[in-house]
């Protein structure tokens, strides 16, 4: 079967996501995710557009009827490939009223009769668009095998821009900037020192291209400066720079006004592609490229990039808006009154030297007084500790979260062998919050406690839920730990076994009758 010439031609690939999936698996369950991937990565290598279409169940773990591998399908969906469907409702309706929409290709073995007969405009009409734009297959192993007699057209250009998105590296950087050196403002007359024509061309690389890291910190407070040099401690200078795009996009819309979140999230993805000339589809895409963690909150992704700046309203029980916090609107606040001084009195203002002393005076005995160490989020140290962020965390004590801080010393000397719910007891006591507020995973414990200097054990090693020292005294310990039984449940156990006795006589007896063992 062949497409017919004036159909316009298609954008996209549309896929059954449990079609392909059961194929691959040889139509039993669990589905292939796998099958799904092959798909997917054929298309794109294409140059095509692609979306998956799942039941929201697949995206899960556990289930008769899902995926061998749902964490594959889940990486799939944060890259914009796959799209999940309610579970309630048949997913198929969807990928069809999606393609139908679109003129998307689609990909399936489905011959889809009982849609045929829902359909609005008859059967006719239904059947000559499957002729044109349902594509059917075949899998040789992990070969995808398309209807050799269906004649798809070539991907379209523009969709083959949006196959990968990555963030901008140096190179396109360059290449960038290079077709615009000039800006508007060279073409005017200057005063002959060539001024103006120079800020023209810094203009014009702004405007198209990314951001780079140093461009982007013009006309921050120094607050702010110091803020994001902590926060991009250790990171690629590429990320810096899609970072910067992001807070520079995020910071002028807050400057006009208070933001609802969701708002926000729109307003970034379309500020970052104007800004680096980029096709980010969503707000996830943007946050995965500016290395962010995808998987948390909107609010919570804000405070890893922007820490102290900005501050959320609740709407009820949940975050609903971003505004400007008081440490940042303070700073410009004090920075625009000298500036009106400065322009009242005709030159800038400059203290006396008897206040310039004082001032000195008092700052450096409130600095003898108080050292100014200010402690990490939890958030921040559970981000630090998730990627083993060593030189973060081989921070002085003081900088710690409080919790972490004040259990510190009961984890350095709790006694090896130890179980997880045992040394979360002590925790709670200490701190009244649960020890997987801080630590999610064993060894990520191990992981900390190997690293501070303040305890003294170097070898901790985690065995499921105990942590224990890697030697075979506590190997041997463990497996007493595990295998200790309480004295007064083994005498209930041996007085059972004493009474059962003439019970297992009087069966073995029966058994010897009928010649049974």
């Amino acid at each position: 079967m062949s497409t017919k010439k004036d159909t316009p031609k298609a954008k996209e690939i549309v896929i059954d996501g449990p079609n392909l999936g059961m194929a691959h698996s040889g139509n039993s369950w669990p589905a292939s995710a796998k099958g799904i991937e092959i798909t997917i990565r054929y298309f794109q290598q294409l140059g095509w557009r692609v979306r998956a279409f799942v039941p929201r169940h697949y995206l899960s773990a556990g289930g008769k009827r899902g995926v061998d591998d749902h964490k594959l399908l889940e990486s799939l969906c944060d890259e914009g490939c796959v799209v999940a469907t309610p579970s309630q409702d048949h997913d198929d309706h969807y990928w069809i009223a999606y393609a139908l929409q679109t003129g998307a290709y689609v990909i399936t073995n489905d011959r889809m009769k009982n849609h045929a007969e829902e359909h609005d405009g008859g059967k006719e009409e239904f059947y000559s668009w499957r002729d044109e734009r349902v594509i059917s297959y075949m899998f040789v192993d992990d070969i995808l095998i398309l209807n050799p007699d269906f004649d798809i057209s070539d991907a379209p250009a523009q969709s083959a821009k949006t196959v990968q998105i990555k963030p901008p590296t140096k190179a396109s950087q360059k290449s960038r900037q290079g077709g615009k050196k000039v800006g508007k403002q060279t073409s005017k007359p200057d005063g002959g020192d060539g001024k103006k024509g120079k800020q023209g061309g810094k203009t014009s690389t702004q405007g198209g291209g990314k951001i780079s890291a140093q461009s982007s910190n013009r006309g921050k407070t120094p607050e702010a400066a110091k803020i994001f040099s902590k926060l991009d401690a250790g990171i690629n200078p590429d990320i810096i720079a899609v970072r910067n795009t992001i807070r520079h996009v995020i910071m002028q819309q807050l400057d006009r006004s208070p933001c609802n979140l969701t708002k926000l999230g729109q307003i970034v993805v379309d500020g970052a592609n104007k800004t680096m000339r980029s096709n980010y589809v969503s707000r996830k895409e943007i946050m995965k490229a500016a290395q962010i963690p995808i998987n948390i909150a909107f609010y919570e992704q804000l405070s890893l990039l922007l820490g102290d700046l900005v501050e959320f309203g609740k709407k009820g029980k949940r975050f609903a808006t971003v505004l400007k916090s008081e440490l940042d609107s303070k700073s410009n606040q004090t920075k625009s009154k000298d500036e009106s001084r400065g322009k009242t009195r005709g030159q800038p203002s400059k203290p006396d030297k008897g206040r310039k002393q004082k001032q000195s005076a008092k700052s450096s005995s409130a600095a003898k007084a108080k050292p100014s160490v200010k402690r990490m989020t939890l958030l921040r140290f559970k981000d630090h500790l998730g990627n083993k962020r060593s030189a973060q965390l081989s921070c002085q004590r003081a900088e710690l979260p409080k919790s972490v801080d004040a259990a510190l010393d009961m984890l350095c000397k709790m006694r090896f062998p130890a179980d997880m719910a045992l040394i979360g007891n002590e925790y709670k006591k200490i701190t009244s919050s649960k020890l997987t507020s801080a630590f999610t995973k064993p060894e990520r414990l191990v992981w900390f406690l190997n690293l501070r200097k303040e305890c003294p054990l170097r070898d901790l090693i985690a065995d499921g839920h105990i942590i224990l020292r890697k030697s075979k005294q506590n190997l041997s310990e463990k497996a007493s730990l595990g295998s200790s039984i309480n004295p007064q449940t083994k005498g209930q156990s041996a007085t059972r076994k004493e009474a059962v006795k003439p019970l297992n006589k009087v069966v073995t007896f029966f058994r010897s009758l009928f010649g049974g063992k």
